[in-house]
């Protein structure tokens, strides 16, 4: 009997564990001096409370309740996974070593598959292969990748009698004797004890800031290792050829400090040892990479609240004679984003544009327009525009210089429509940061993606990665370097990122980052804030919102509307969203979650970019 009861006690403690974990964050908020955990989400407790209750293994148990303890006690990482390692023999302990790389399975397997037991040739030990659905890895960088569909993978744990009872010789992966990087967790306990966060680095073209979404585990000694850590070398996976780092080789951090300070928050107090010969300038733009990774806002609350910053001992920057060398100081360049209260642009039914600003509830139409369009783009400082022609213009892309200085009675004008691409039909329009037009559509029969240049009209073919498939639509971050895709079209559908690599005619996509596994028949996408894009999926004449992080995580759905047939954001909460549904009309909603509301006739709704 008690070989039979006890898991059913596993499973009431994996029950449990999940309900104490839902309830609290686990996060402490006394004064360390070392690097603190990450804050825990938004609307959760701050304070000290409950962790997640796990116990060693009993000397009666199974090869199957040892496996399935072992899998539950991986998800505390307190004291360097101790609990965990109680499951292991003394050989396989000092050979486990995990790290940043994770495999995340869709439940606890023994739970839900039929593990299989067997003798191991030679040996007294028994091995247990346990069946497990992959939701996703992170890599060694953090970064998560969700698996690909397929059949159950087979994880097999070697198991042996010690004197105190049955314990894991060897875990998926390696052999007795070998060093093990695997961490198994599973996904209902992955979202508690991982947090998403952005490194920062530079676009080399302009050295703007582009933020690297990675996760970090909460409860670890030093979560802040692994981003310090990647900060110092560089971008790696899809954002590897776009972007760089400023730290120069051998820079090195010393341990962080963490205080609270007097609002409440917390200041993290950072010393970058660096070679004497750094430029000022270089240390400037290293400094505010390392700022904007520390203090702000992703997902959620930002890491820190402030950061004091000190380069080979001494605070950067330094202080005038007099001054405190207790500031903060959170200087430095801004990422760049989309304006509050942009104006909004859209068509009539007879392929006319107009704008509609905050200031005004009566639409404005452009002056001197002469070809009728059936979707349009405005560059983000608003000097250029192109539109997708109307009817038997349909297979033509146009670009127009567009004057917006409105003085008194005057109204926004159209330079010349000038025609700078032809082919079978255009899907979509993007602008880039650098007032490049990016074009998705049909040529040759073959789905292609372009680059039309405003100031010269050259047009480039971007090279896109091998087995990407056809890319239907996309849409470009206002940092210039993050391309988000539909790729696919009708049930396969389905959303990617990739980064902007290369230059001139050699320009590319790289590998792209899979977003939001749990939509597909995605049929419109859209930026909404630095982290996070909105989608629409459709199924019969309803049209699904859908709220997708870029960091590869599922997506949220949120309201239903028939017939959207245009969708735009900018900058998250700060502007309306505004759409197009069936019968040419436009509709405005204040936030996520909020009625729609009409506003006018109106199609192919678009912000600038």
């Amino acid at each position: 009997m008690r070989e039979r009861r006890a898991p059913v006690v596993l499973a009431t403690t994996l029950v449990l564990a999940a309900v104490l974990v839902s309830g609290c964050a686990g996060i402490p908020t006394g004064v360390s001096v070392q690097s603190t955990p990450t804050p825990p989400a938004p609307g959760a407790s701050g304070n000290a409370c409950c962790q997640l209750i796990v116990g060693g293994p009993q000397a009666n148990w199974s090869a199957r309740q040892i496996v399935e303890g072992f899998l539950l006690a991986s998800t505390s990482f307190a004291h360097d996974h101790a609990i965990a390692r109680e499951y292991l023999t003394p050989t396989a302990s000092r050979l486990w070593q995990p790290g940043s790389q994770v495999t995340i399975l869709h439940e606890l397997p023994p739970l839900l598959g039929n593990p299989h037991l067997a003798s191991v040739e030679g040996s007294s030990a028994q091995q247990l292969t346990v069946p497990g659905q992959p939701v996703a890895t992170l890599n060694a960088s953090g970064q998560y990748l969700p698996a690909l569909q397929g059949p159950p993978d087979q994880f097999a744990f070697q198991l042996q009698r010690e004197q105190d009872g049955l314990r894991i010789a060897a875990l998926p992966g390696a052999d007795p004797g070998q060093v093990s990087h695997e961490l198994l967790l599973i996904d209902s306990f992955f979202s508690q004890e991982y947090t998403a966060r952005d490194l920062y680095y530079y676009v080399p073209r302009d050295h703007e800031l582009v933020p690297d979404p990675v996760f970090v585990p909460t409860e670890a000694a030093d979560p802040l290792s692994t981003l310090l850590n990647d900060l110092l070398h560089g971008p790696s996976g899809w954002l590897a050829d776009a972007a760089v780092t400023d730290f120069p080789a051998h820079a090195q951090f010393m341990p962080v400090h963490v205080l609270p300070n007097s609002s409440g928050g917390k200041t993290a107090f950072v010393d970058v040892h660096l070679p004497v010969r750094t430029p000022s300038s270089q240390i400037q733009v290293l400094v505010a990479q390392l700022r904007a990774t520390l203090t702000f806002r992703s997902y959620g609350l930002p890491l820190f609240q402030t950061a004091q910053v000190k380069v080979n001992g001494q605070p950067w920057p330094r202080p005038p004679r007099g001054a405190s060398r207790q500031g903060t100081h959170n200087s430095g360049p801004h990422l760049p984003r989309w304006p509050v209260d942009p104006p909004v642009y859209f068509l009539l039914a007879n392929g006319s544009s107009h704008m509609l600003t905050g200031l005004t509830t009566r639409p404005t139409q452009l002056a001197d327009q002469t070809v009728a369009l059936s979707r349009i783009a405005v560059s983000p400082d608003g000097t250029y525009f192109a539109g997708v022609g109307a009817g038997n213009a349909s297979d033509h892309v146009y670009t127009a210089v567009l004057n917006r200085a409105i003085q008194a009675g005057q109204v926004p004008r159209l330079g010349n429509m000038n025609q700078v691409l032809s082919g079978a039909s255009f899907s979509s329009l993007s602008w880039d940061s650098g007032n490049d037009l990016w074009v998705a559509g049909q040529r040759h029969n073959q789905w292609e993606v372009w680059v039309v240049s405003a100031a010269d009209g050259q047009v480039t073919q971007v090279n896109l990665p091998a087995r990407l498939g056809p890319v239907t639509a996309l849409r470009v971050a206002p940092d210039g370097v993050r391309v988000a895709m539909i790729v696919g079209s009708g049930n396969s559908a389905h959303l990617a990122m990739s980064a902007v690599a290369g230059s001139g005619a050699a320009l590319s996509l790289t590998q792209p980052l899979p977003l939001g596994p749990n939509v597909s028949d995605v049929s419109l996408l859209t930026w909404y804030d630095e982290d996070h894009l909105l989608a629409v999926t459709r199924s019969g004449p309803a049209s699904r919102l859908w709220e997708v992080p870029v960091n590869g995580n599922d997506a949220t759905p949120l309201s239903e509307l028939t017939g959207i047939q245009s969708i735009t954001a900018a900058a998250g909460s700060k502007n309306p969203l505004y759409a197009s549904i069936s019968g040419g009309r436009l509709v405005k909603s204040i936030g996520l979650g909020e009625p729609w509301t009409y506003i006018a006739p109106g199609e192919a709704a678009t912000y600038a970019g």
